[in-house]
């Protein structure tokens, strides 16, 4: 008897036991994990009623989950419950959600970021590793040996077309300057193109600096010839 008195002292209210239940079965509020009803029945009748659980007990207890459900207590999903965390809880809880977000799309948006630069560093790499090629092919095709330089020339090179009777034939000093210095200023400024338009007295040409031709736009054949650059001789300039 004193036992029972005992229980009937510890005992809540219905709609307690079943909040006490719910947070002892899901105490993380894992709404992916609810609690059934027969579930909650059974940890009531062992907890309060281990010798005296009747239907009518039953029917207090289905009367007290519905009343906390429509009360926003617990929560309904597919027939079973879980306990509904207070409001302070759910605005930290979302809180801290929002920052996991923005913590994983500002990672994201720096691993793109990062990617992205390690892309652009190895197309630069192949770039100038083509362009290297290039030039050293430029070097090795239209530069010969060093010569004689022609009287009137300002810089440490000269320039020569190459004729099928005569063979290889200086510019004019003049000329010679000129494609010079387009030369020099193409090494600086490469741009997009190897080609570059010379004009020289009355004539004007495109020279192609890769594959070292000279076109001659104003004549009427457009003649193309060879052309190459040649180092001076130390003290002949």
């Amino acid at each position: 008897m004193k036992a029972k008195n005992s229980v009937e002292k510890k005992r809540r209210p219905y709609k307690q036991l079943v909040i006490e239940c719910l947070t002892d079965l899901n105490k993380e509020g894992d709404r992916k994990k609810p609690t059934s009803v027969v579930k909650i029945m059974n940890w009531i009748e062992k907890k309060y009623f281990p010798d005296s659980f009747s239907n009518v007990s039953k029917l207090f207890i289905k009367k007290a989950i519905k009343s906390a459900s429509e009360n926003g207590i617990i929560s309904r999903i597919r027939g079973s419950f879980v306990l509904n965390k207070a409001k302070k809880e759910q605005k930290v809880e979302k809180k801290k959600k929002n920052k996991r977000a923005i913590k994983k799309r500002v990672e994201t948006v720096a691993k793109k970021r990062e990617k992205r630069e390690k892309r652009e560093k190895v197309s630069k790499e192949v770039d100038d590793s083509v362009q290297n090629k290039r030039m050293a092919k430029i070097e090795e095709k239209g530069e010969e040996k060093s010569a004689k330089a022609p009287v009137g020339i300002k810089f440490d090179h000269f320039w020569q077309f190459e004729t099928r009777n005569y063979g290889w034939v200086n510019y004019e000093p003049s000329a010679s300057d000129i494609v010079e210095e387009v030369y020099r200023g193409y090494l600086a400024n490469r741009g997009g193109t190897d080609v570059r338009a010379v004009k020289s007295g009355d004539w004007e040409y495109q020279v192609d600096f890769m594959a070292m031709k000279q076109t001659n736009l104003q004549h009427n054949s457009h003649t193309t010839r060879s052309i190459r650059r040649v180092p001076v001789l130390l003290n002949t300039i």
